[in-house]
């Protein structure tokens, strides 16, 4: 039992170091709110009119404004009104581009920082619309946390080989891109079961993939050994694999633990 608080304490030193600060906490909250009821707004409207699936043909018709969620711009790139919103987001200039692509046949989401003459990172939101919202709010939520974490790299899936498979693996536990997505999931696993208090990995998996919603290999990698075996060797060895599992399992434990802890702070 000492032994287990150790551990734990320990743990728990290891996320105080890429905990955020209040202010910038907020701000990440508003940011993504922001983002979210747009996507979820245009997607709301295209799944009731399928013929209409192209952002420039809704905001011509008056189907939508971008103003009213907060966004400025035409076609599929859009910029935030409130410049205000990055005053504690460590980017320059003070802005995001939103790029939106509802129709792409892969959901998913990506974050770049880089400084353009209006804005200082970009976002790209594709296929919203072959996939359930929650996913869609969960890459927005995994994208923004790189923000802090300095992983700008999007995730995409793996090829064929064993050596791609490898280097996905790799990729997915490192320690920034760790933190994304066990916040991620743990994400959605508070919106798929808002009464429970204990991650459940298999649960989980077994869920999404039930319920089709489209966040690709990550949690089969994180939480389950099936994947890893065929790397054994490469990955250290079978307890290695066991300590990677675990320690995805813990990491999301926690952010499942905040997220209850605030689930009044943050409407989603």
């Amino acid at each position: 039992m000492k032994q287990l608080l150790e551990n734990w304490r320990g743990f728990l030193n290891e996320q105080k170091e890429h905990e955020l600060t209040p202010e910038q906490n907020q701000a990440l909250k508003k940011i993504y709110i922001i983002i979210s009821k747009f996507v979820a707004a245009l997607k709301d409207i295209m799944d009731q009119n399928p013929d209409q699936t192209r952002v420039k043909q809704l905001i011509r018709s008056g189907a939508i404004e971008p103003e009213n969620y907060g966004f400025r711009g035409s076609g599929n790139k859009f910029l935030f009104t409130d410049e205000n919103l990055f005053n504690e987001i460590p980017i320059e200039p003070k802005n995001i581009a939103l790029l939106l692509y509802p129709t792409a046949l892969k959901p998913g989401a990506s974050f770049v920082t880089a400084e353009y003459p209006d804005y200082g990172a970009k976002m790209k939101i594709s296929g919203f619309l072959n996939t359930d919202i929650l996913a869609i709010k969960s890459f927005i939520q995994h994208e923004l946390q790189h923000i802090f974490t300095q992983e700008h790299e999007g995730a995409q899936g793996a090829g064929g080989t064993l050596d791609d498979e490898l280097k996905k693996i790799n990729y997915i536990f490192d320690e920034g891109e760790l933190i994304a997505h066990t916040k991620q999931y743990a994400y959605l696993y508070h919106k798929l079961f808002p009464e429970e208090e204990n991650f459940n990995p298999d649960k989980f998996i077994d869920e999404i993939s039930n319920r089709n919603i489209g966040v690709g290999r990550g949690p089969i990698i994180l939480y389950q050994k099936t994947l890893l075996e065929p790397h054994t060797k490469e990955l250290g060895g079978v307890q290695n694999i066991k300590k990677m599992n675990d320690k995805a399992v813990k990491y999301t434990q926690y952010y499942l633990t905040l997220f209850k802890r605030k689930e009044n702070e943050t409407p989603t």
